[in-house]
């Protein structure tokens, strides 16, 4: 019933319900997790609280880690979500959520590397997911940004050397930066070509990363065939962000200019 409630957007009712599912099973870990979850939308106080309590009654109960961490999270609790986190991830190893959440905790840390390790390693097990590709950029954007960025962001690729993802994000920062202590192009080339390997080639993102990469290279012959590459594939799949950015990129490349983007946070 209190699932139900909380589904129909019946706040106070839902939390009723659970208070007294409580109240009939105080010893049930689930019981309280779902307590957690529904009181997390009104009083992350008490939702921390209970998440504890399920903890406490099973300790292997990996959603209540998950409503844990986001409270702790949402609260900037930052060091005590870390050390949760850490616990979650040693039950629930392959969580994307968990990972992902990791990441803004220790990003506001100031531990960019970690943050980008989470980011990647939610992504590698949720490739599509939006949210952590955006975060991962702003991560990586951040770091180049920091006092010793340019000489760690080489690094970023050893945190997940098969990860498409970041091997384009970053391919694409170091080939299209406008400050040139970030531009990097000879490595641009290098991430961008793992990256479309890693994808045979069919990936209109990373085929438009790779064509800028050439042209911060100075091989523009080849940028503008992989721009076209790009191109149709982006038109063929309705993807018309990368159609639209592969037709700017060629414009660039068609005068032997190499393409310039202030990255985004």
């Amino acid at each position: 019933m209190a699932l139900v409630l909380d589904y129909l957007n019946s706040p106070t009712e839902a939390l009723e319900q659970a208070e007294r599912a409580v109240e009939l099973n105080p010893a049930d870990s689930a019981c309280h997790e779902q307590l957690a979850e529904i009181a997390a939308k009104q009083d992350l106080e008490r939702a921390i609280s209970e998440a504890r309590r399920a903890l406490e009654l099973g300790p292997e109960n990996a959603f209540a880690y998950y409503v844990l961490v986001n409270c702790l999270v949402q609260s900037q609790r930052d060091e005590e979500a870390i050390a949760a986190a850490a616990d979650a991830l040693t039950i629930s190893p392959f969580s994307a959520e968990t990972h992902f959440t990791l990441g803004l905790a220790v990003v506001r840390k100031g531990d960019l590397l970690n943050a980008i390790n989470q980011f990647a390693y939610a992504l590698l097990l949720r490739p599509d997911w939006t949210e952590a590709q955006a975060k991962l950029r702003g991560a990586l954007v951040l770091l180049a940004n920091s006092a010793e960025g340019p000489s760690h962001l080489q690094d970023v690729v050893s945190l997940a050397p098969d990860s498409s993802t970041i091997l384009n994000d970053l391919a694409w920062l170091l080939a299209t930066s406008p400050d040139p202590a970030l531009r990097d192009g000879q490595n641009a080339v290098r991430f961008a070509e793992h990256g479309c390997a890693l994808t045979g080639s069919k990936n209109p993102t990373l085929l438009s990363t790779l064509a800028a990469a050439y042209a911060e290279v100075g091989r523009f012959s080849d940028a503008i065939n992989k721009g076209e590459e790009a191109l149709s594939l982006a038109r063929s799949a309705g993807n018309d962000d990368i159609a639209t950015l592969s037709e700017n990129l060629l414009t660039s490349f068609r005068a032997n200019r190499p393409y310039r983007e202030e990255p985004k946070l």
